[in-house]
């Protein structure tokens, strides 16, 4: 039923992320698809309580609650600026023959880029909210283009005049940077992988 739904309305099949299996990457993904798409969640929920007759369910109605709650889609924002600015990037490099450029026990040379990135988004966190902000500037490895631009797009609108979001944004930033180092002690300088030859 709502494939058919979001088929009418936006001329495609969705592919809404797994998040019952909760990992950290379909969070992100699911994030995105929630804010580019919102409006279509929303007035589907609405068909849904108005077919059923009694209603939407406890689940169905902490869903539509989900799609109004301001921190919520707050938090749903950085997850999503996060994923199409750093963690995508990263993953592509890695995975597109960028660990075969770099040499595997050279990949900390890759997070130290990632860790620049992220130091350099969160000094200027309004940067991602300027609609005329250029991708190559925002996305790790001067990437052209957004896979979400509808997704980024949505977080502009809504965001852009929030007075609080900046300092979200920063603090989602502060804490990705402290966990960097958790991804790369064995790269450091005096772990035993820094001893073998290439």
């Amino acid at each position: 039923v709502a494939q058919t739904y979001c088929q009418a309305k936006v001329g495609r099949r969705l592919h809404f992320p797994n998040w019952k299996e909760c990992r950290w990457g379909c969070l992100r993904d699911g994030s995105s698809e929630l804010l580019a798409l919102k409006p279509l969640y929303s007035s589907f929920m609405d068909r849904v309580g108005t077919l059923k007759g009694s209603g939407l369910n406890h689940f169905e109605q902490n869903f539509v609650d989900c799609l109004e709650d301001e921190p919520t889609m707050a938090e749903c924002a950085c997850h999503s600026l996060w994923h199409e600015t750093c963690y995508l990037p990263f993953l592509t490099e890695i995975r597109s023959g960028g660990l075969h450029s770099h040499c595997g026990v050279e990949l900390d040379k890759l997070l130290e880029e990632l860790s620049a990135h992220m130091g350099f988004l969160r000094a200027n966190p309004g940067l991602l909210l300027e609609p005329d902000a250029s991708p190559s500037d925002c996305i790790l490895f001067g990437r052209e283009s957004f896979r979400r631009a509808d997704a980024i797009e949505a977080i502009r609108i809504k965001f852009s005049g929030n007075p609080y979001f900046k300092d979200l944004w920063v603090a989602y930033l502060d804490g990705a940077l402290k966990k960097v180092p958790n991804f790369s002690k064995e790269f450091a300088p005096d772990a035993p992988l820094a001893t073998w030859s290439e």
